[in-house]
């Protein structure tokens, strides 16, 4: 089935029972119970300075620096 095909049937389904993208996730959020105590966990460095030679830092840095003024001058 093409990528037409699906976005064809997935629109007429939608069409036939009238539930867009965002009430159905209502509709599903709506049949789930709350969640007790939820918290995101703290944001904490996988690596540490030790484990990451320089050089590669040094290098990462570089190719940051080179793609950003890269996609700036061609925006």
């Amino acid at each position: 089935m093409s990528s037409h095909a699906r976005k064809n049937q997935a629109r007429q389904y939608r069409d036939q029972h009238k539930v867009t993208y965002t009430a159905g996730l209502q509709q599903i959020r709506d049949c789930l119970p709350p969640v007790q105590g939820a918290t995101r966990a703290a944001l904490t460095p996988s690596w540490t300075a030790d484990t990451v030679p320089q050089k590669l830092l040094e290098a990462v840095e570089q190719h940051c620096h080179w793609t950003s003024s890269y996609h700036t001058a061609s925006c």
